[in-house]
């Protein structure tokens, strides 16, 4: 199984990137909004999931 932004937590890592993309589009257009606060952190933490029993 390959490992992709669409397979990391059954596509929720893909979701939450596009989301936080989308906010700072909205960051970057808004007049009011500091330039330097436009972007991602990311700490990756993995926790693999192990099988039942």
């Amino acid at each position: 199984m390959a490992i992709t932004f669409d397979t990391i937590a059954g596509g929720e890592l893909a979701e939450k990137f596009k989301m936080a993309l989308a906010q700072i589009g909205r960051n970057i257009l808004d007049p009011n909004m500091d330039p330097k606060a436009a972007g991602i952190s990311w700490i990756p933490t993995w926790i693999p999931k192990r099988p039942a029993g």
